[in-house]
């Protein structure tokens, strides 16, 4: 049960990460369009 939370939670941040790093990836871009 609690080794489900912990994936959950891990699961969760690497969403967070993922959509961090693509709007990162968006503003490095804007500039050279």
């Amino acid at each position: 049960q609690h080794y489900n939370i912990v994936i959950r939670g891990m699961n969760k941040t690497a969403d967070k990460m993922k959509f961090t790093s693509t709007s990162f990836n968006y503003i490095l871009q804007l500039p050279s369009n």
